[in-house]
C-alpha cells in the first residue's frame, strides 16, 4: 500500500510540474499518456495486493477447515476408544465373574483375576496415553488457530485502514487537495 501512495505522489508531483510547462498538443498527449500508465501501475499493485490477500485468506480457510477435520475426528476417536474400552472392561469383568464361578481352587481364581486385572490396567493406560496424545495435539491446533485467527485480525484491520485511506483519496483531489465534485 505504502508504495502505491508514493508511486501515486510521485505521479502526482510530475503532473504537476509537467502541466505548468504545457505549450503543445503533442506535450498534452505525452502527459495524458503518462497520466494514463500511473493509474494502471497503481491499479496493478491494489489488484496484486488484493489477490495476495485473497490468497493469504484461502491458505488460512483451508488451515482452520483442517483444524475443523481434525477436531471432527478426534471427536470420533474418543467415542471409538471409550467404547472399546468400555467393551474390554465388560468382558474382562464377566470373564472374572465366569472363572471365580467356575475355578476349582483360591489358587486359580486369584491367577484368573490378577491375569484380567493385568489386561484391564493396560487397557486403562493405552486409552489415558491415547487421550493424552489427542490432546496435545488438539492444544497444539488450537494454539495454531489462535494465532492464525490474531494474523487475519491485524490483516483485517490493516485492510480496513487501507480502503478508508483510500476511500479518502478517491474524494479529494490529489493534485489540487479539494474535494472531488462527487463527495
Amino acid at each position: 500500500q505504502l508504495s502505491a501512495i508514493a508511486t501515486y505522489n510521485r505521479v502526482a508531483a510530475e503532473l504537476t510540474e509537467k502541466i505548468t510547462e504545457l505549450d503543445s498538443v503533442d506535450q498534452l498527449v505525452d502527459m495524458l499518456e503518462l497520466i494514463t500508465n500511473a493509474f494502471v501501475d497503481i491499479s496493478n499493485q491494489e489488484h496484486q495486493q488484493l489477490e495476495n490477500f485473497l490468497k493469504s485468506l484461502a491458505k488460512r480457510l483451508e488451515r482452520m477447515s483442517g483444524f475443523v477435520e481434525r477436531t471432527v475426528a478426534y471427536g470420533k476417536q474418543v467415542n471409538d476408544d471409550s467404547r472399546m474400552l468400555d467393551e474390554s472392561l465388560q468382558h474382562n469383568v464377566s470373564d472374572i465373574r465366569n472363572s471365580v464361578n467356575s475355578s476349582m481352587s483360591l489358587d486359580e481364581v486369584k491367577s484368573s483375576v490378577i491375569g484380567k486385572m493385568d489386561q484391564i490396567v493396560d487397557m486403562v493406560a493405552l486409552f489415558r496415553e491415547r487421550q493424552k496424545n489427542n490432546e496435545a495435539q488438539l492444544s497444539q491446533d488450537v494454539d495454531k488457530l489462535q494465532d492464525q485467527l490474531a494474523a487475519t485480525q491485524d490483516e483485517s484491520s490493516r485492510l480496513r485502514d487501507e480502503l478508508a485511506e483510500q476511500k479518502a483519496r478517491a474524494h479529494t483531489d490529489q493534485l489540487t487537495s479539494l474535494p472531488n465534485r462527487y463527495s
